[in-house]
């Protein structure tokens, strides 16, 4: 059986099953992030694992679970912004030897379906607009800059195909009142990378973009927009991908350094 599969098993999985909420560690877990935990260990003596400063026992001398502990390496399974992980990032950092992977979900394609709050009437799902695409991981780790040159820290992205369901309130002038992301379930794996230096990070910067460029067609090249755009070209300076140039105009000019 191969790792697509093994993807698929752990989807229906959680689909089927009510999670077994055993501790704090999973009270709020979504099916998403329990397929991801369960893909990447299904063992779990190795999940929600209080780390220890001094990485010799499971003591409680910290205040930080680890998603899942095996051996001398930490993953920590993040659906969302990399902010809230700043943190607990920080501690392993300074505190232990622990090698960290940070486990990141983008969503390729996905059908969103709409429930609504006051009749539970589910509307027909429609395919997304939007299509995720590894740029993204480039503008979340703008916020663990301090730490992304670091050899004991990797990224694990895993391209994924799902549903979302989307929460509102009745139709109101026409739009939906009071939208809410309720829960993303995940169906597919279509790809995996590990990026764990500067070559790995070289590989998903768009071949169209010229030698030269500005953030207009870096945003055109990506997909990326808004704050994201200048997150991701600082996390590239940061990493000495590429060179931030003269302002010409009101646009600061970018360099590719490979």
């Amino acid at each position: 059986m191969n790792r697509n599969d093994d993807f698929a098993n752990f989807c229906k999985k959680a689909v089927i099953e009510n999670h077994n909420r055993y501790n704090i560690g999973t009270y709020s877990e979504k099916r998403l992030h329990t397929v991801l935990k369960n893909y990447i260990c299904d063992d779990l003596n190795y999940h929600e694992v209080v780390v220890s400063d001094t990485g010799l026992d499971h003591k409680k001398t910290s205040n930080y679970i680890a998603d899942i502990l095996i051996g001398d390496k930490i993953y920590e399974i993040q659906t969302g912004s990399f902010y809230p992980l700043v943190p607990k990032i920080n501690y392993y950092m300074q505190n232990t030897d622990y090698y960290v992977e940070i486990v990141y979900p983008i969503m390729l394609n996905k059908k969103v379906f709409w429930i609504n709050k006051e009749d539970g009437e589910i509307k027909k799902p429609k395919m997304s607009p939007i299509h995720g695409s590894y740029e993204q991981l480039l503008a979340e780790m703008y916020h663990l800059l301090p730490f992304i040159n670091n050899s004991k820290i990797s990224f694990h992205v895993l391209l994924l195909g799902g549903s979302e369901y989307k929460t509102y309130d009745n139709i109101k002038n026409n739009k939906k009142r009071n939208p809410a992301r309720y829960e993303i379930i995940p169906t597919e794996l279509y790809e995996e990378r590990i990026f764990k230096d500067k070559n790995d990070f070289i590989e998903i910067v768009p071949k169209e973009l010229s030698q030269s460029f500005f953030a207009k067609d870096f945003a055109k090249a990506t997909g990326l927009r808004g704050r994201a755009v200048y997150g991701a070209l600082i996390v590239l300076c940061e990493l000495g991908i590429i060179l931030k140039g003269d302002k010409i105009g009101r646009s600061f000019e970018y360099r590719k350094n490979y």
